[in-house]
């Protein structure tokens, strides 16, 4: 396996973890910003654009912390 493989292979791994992380931490906020009114039934399309977005941070603050630890190597 070539340099370039085994580097695309850990930013695939990167890619995938920062994946997991988003799912969980992105619930984790998404519930606590926004259970009562996912519970009462009162989400605008706002409120579901927003909680969405709340996936994002994580996976990109994840992506861009895994990415950084492999540039350093």
């Amino acid at each position: 396996m070539s340099e370039q493989d085994q580097l695309d292979q850990k930013k695939r791994a990167i890619q995938m973890r920062s994946l997991k992380v988003a799912l969980v931490v992105g619930t984790i906020l998404g519930t606590v910003n926004y259970a009562d009114k996912i519970y009462l039934s009162n989400m605008s399309v706002i409120d579901w654009t927003k909680f969405a977005i709340t996936y994002a941070v994580p996976y990109c603050v994840s992506l861009f912390s895994g990415l950084s630890a492999l540039k350093e190597k």
